[in-house]
């Protein structure tokens, strides 16, 4: 709920979502916590529904989610996400589709810069999840038994044709979240509703902005 320029965060997450195309349910998956009220009432101002479940069983979280609507696929968008982008996500999607795979990603091997992670996973794939002996680990992180290769799934794995890996997008602390202020500063329009080439521009141009949080590794807290 921290806020980014006007919004809060999670507010710039929710309504880049709602311009991925080829998507017909838009729902947080949010857990019953108390302290996600706030989410919750967020996300319903901004037209999404909402699921709570598990704090920590993320796999459970989302595939019960994804009965609700009977969904063949889901398209997994996370919170620490401020600047996804809504065409690439939108790519996967059709990807998963014209492919009949059960898991698309855009992250392994990564080539995007981290903070525009997408996965699309199908119900199957979810079914499975779900119902296997996962660690505690897989089953908050939710696809990584299947992209360690745990499980033997029909994965299909998208990059981009320049290597824009060593860029961090992504907001998991103080720092990132002064990256993503910044970036808001020296924008000419709304943070919200940038392109990825005009983030890249502002990046490149503003070499300071990029040097914020540039010593966090990709994942660092990602370990199992």
């Amino acid at each position: 709920m921290l806020k980014i320029g006007k919004l809060p965060s999670l507010a710039h997450v929710l309504i880049r979502t709602l311009r991925i195309s080829g998507v017909t349910h838009f729902l947080l998956a949010t857990t019953t916590h108390s302290d996600d009220d706030k989410l919750k009432e967020l996300a319903e101002n901004l037209g999404f529904e909402v699921y709570r479940g598990d704090t920590d069983d993320v796999v459970s979280r989302f595939y019960s989610a994804a009965q609700i609507h009977s969904a063949d696929y889901v398209v997994r968008i996370t919170g620490d996400c401020p600047i996804l982008d809504p065409t690439l996500a939108g790519e996967l999607v059709t990807r998963a589709l014209e492919e009949r795979a059960d898991l698309t990603l855009n992250y392994d091997p990564p080539t995007f810069p981290d903070g525009l992670d997408v996965s699309v996973i199908s119900k199957e794939a979810l079914r499975v999840l779900a119902h296997e002996d996962l660690s505690s680990h897989d089953r908050e992180h939710v696809t990584t038994a299947i992209e360690r290769g745990d499980l033997k799934v029909r994965t299909v794995r998208v990059t981009s044709n320049t290597d824009l890996s060593h860029h961090r997008w992504t907001l998991d602390n103080a720092k990132d979240l002064e990256f993503f202020n910044q970036l808001s500063a020296h924008s000419k329009r709304p943070l919200v509703q940038m392109t990825t080439e005009e983030i890249l521009s502002v990046v490149q141009n503003n070499p300071d902005i990029r040097a914020i949080n540039s010593n966090y590794g990709r994942n660092y807290g990602h370990a199992d």
